[in-house]
C-alpha cells in the first residue's frame, strides 16, 4: 500500500478507519510543504496505533550526524539516495522481520 500524506494529513491518521496500517514506512526526510520527514516521524510515532511501525529514513545526505539524528527521532533505519534497488528489498524485509519479532 502506498500512502502519500501531506503536512495537513498526518493528524488524520489518528482517526479510526482513515488509514490501513502498513508493515513499514519509507519516509523522505525532505518533504515539501512545511514539515520535514523527521517531524512527520515524530507525529507518527506519537500515535499509539502507528508507533510500532518501523520507519526507514530516506535521504541523499551521507553525513553520520544526519543518520544519528534520524535514528534519534524514531526512525528504525536509514536508506541513502540514490536508492540501491538490490539492497532496498533486503533492508525492508530485515526491518519488517525485526518489528514482527518484537510484537
Amino acid at each position: 500500500m502506498l500512502v502519500d500524506l501531506g503536512r495537513n494529513d498526518i493528524g488524520r491518521v489518528s482517526e479510526p478507519g482513515t488509514v490501513e496500517v502498513s508493515d513499514l514506512i519509507l519516509m523522505d526526510i525532505r518533504l515539501p510543504g512545511g514539515i520535514d520527514g523527521l517531524e512527520a516521524t515524530r507525529r507518527i510515532k506519537a500515535l499509539p496505533q502507528l508507533a510500532h511501525i518501523p520507519i526507514l529514513a530516506m535521504t541523499a545526505s551521507v553525513r553520520p550526524e544526519d543518520m544519528q539524528r534520524a535514528l534519534g527521532e524514531g526512525c528504525s533505519g536509514f536508506v541513502r539516495k540514490p536508492i540501491d534497488i538490490d539492497e532496498l528489498p533486503k533492508q525492508v524485509a530485515e526491518h519488517i522481520a525485526r518489528a514482527s519479532s518484537a510484537e
